[in-house]
């Protein structure tokens, strides 16, 4: 079991562990180009907002 913990002293940002804020970004930015492809710019559909939604949940929540 990992147990993961914020380090604040209130003089520093809080410290978290490498790699977690970013960890659904891959992902989605993937996911968000191949549906963009070869379409105008500012396109938008249900399942790029699906997805973002998923991503925003996802970075707001924890991931699970």
């Amino acid at each position: 079991m990992w147990v993961l913990a914020r380090v604040v002293d209130g003089k520093h940002p809080p410290l978290s562990p490498p790699g977690r804020g970013t960890k659904g970004v891959g992902w989605y930015n993937k996911q968000v180009s191949t549906i963009k492809e070869n379409q105008p710019q500012g396109f938008w559909s249900n399942k790029l907002a699906a997805i973002t939604e998923k991503r925003n949940r996802q970075m707001r929540f924890g991931y699970e």
